[in-house]
């Protein structure tokens, strides 16, 4: 039987389990918990959620021997959330693995979607539900794809609600030469798409960090952002769109039509993501957690 020294657990299922782990005599296992506060972001906003997910959260958080929380962001909600467990919280921020251009990969990709010189290319990455922001996309994308004939928009990431899956078959469907659909895509490849876009637009309602976005960031591409917490060190390096209005065709648009807007803000996002890379202790960080769990 294989002893861990750690279990190192980013969902709220497996309460029960990790219950009788943490009941046994003598040495076991430590239990750190990498804590998102999604739950409850999506619960302030009015998502509909199942209780059971709050409590199993709430019984993560008594049975973890630690708490990592991945940006600043989610320690300040951790806080206000669970104000009894802080003394079980450490920040240690997200870091990001680098991938480098594929020259064979990239030529490979534009011929496969027929991508010509003139064409702008859009990507969004994650998955296909609301908090995410999907339906923002994809209910405006028919008008955008009309008017924009060079456009050609990607979305990646595996489904989850089944009505955003038929609007985007069906957008799909009526633009076959325009908009694309891809379910995985392992790093490597995904980062032949990150420096294939000119537009990367993250839509989503609730992040705890974004890693796609600064991705995208290292990768010069103009970023389209929804306005949240965690993407405030963007503020001047890329477009903003209101949710509650339609900004975001507009927004969209104008990145679409302005190469020179597009190549301005792509630097500027470049040289945050890389300027957070070179700052990262991760490695350090995690190290020193584990040693002192040890202890």
């Amino acid at each position: 039987m294989v002893q861990f020294k750690y279990i190192i657990h980013h969902f709220i299922n497996w309460t029960k389990e990790l219950k009788t782990i943490k009941k046994r005599k003598g040495r076991r296992p430590q239990i750190i918990y990498h804590f998102h506060s999604i739950l409850r972001r999506e619960k302030e906003s009015g998502f509909r959620l199942l209780n059971s997910f709050l409590r199993n959260q709430e019984r993560m958080i008594e049975l973890a021997d630690k708490i990592i929380c991945p940006s600043a962001y989610e320690y300040e909600n951790f806080a206000r959330y669970f104000p009894a467990f802080l003394e079980k919280v450490v920040l240690i921020e997200n870091t990001i693995e680098r991938f480098s251009l594929r020259k064979e990969m990239l030529e490979r990709i534009k011929r496969e979607h027929n991508i010509g010189k003139d064409d702008v290319i859009s990507l969004y990455v994650g998955r296909l539900e609301r908090i995410k922001g999907a339906h923002i996309v994809l209910d405006r994308a028919p008008q955008i794809l009309e008017k924009n004939k060079n456009l050609k928009l990607f979305f990646v990431g595996r489904w989850l609600e089944p009505d955003l899956y038929r609007k985007l078959l069906s957008v799909c469907r009526k633009f076959p030469h325009q908009f694309f659909y891809k379910r995985f895509l392992n790093k490597n490849e995904l980062f032949q798409y990150y420096y294939l876009s000119d537009i990367y637009i993250n839509s989503s309602l609730s992040e705890s960090f974004s890693l796609s976005t600064h991705e995208s960031a290292l990768c010069n591409t103009a970023l389209l952002l929804n306005r949240l917490p965690v993407l405030e060190k963007f503020n001047d390096a890329a477009l903003f769109f209101d949710v509650n209005r339609d900004d975001f065709v507009r927004k969209y648009e104008t990145l679409i039509k302005d190469s020179r807007l597009r190549s301005k803000l792509a630097k500027r996002a470049f040289k945050i993501a890389v300027k957070f890379m070179r700052k990262s202790r991760l490695k350090e960080n995690f190290l020193d957690l584990l040693t002192k769990q040890r202890g």
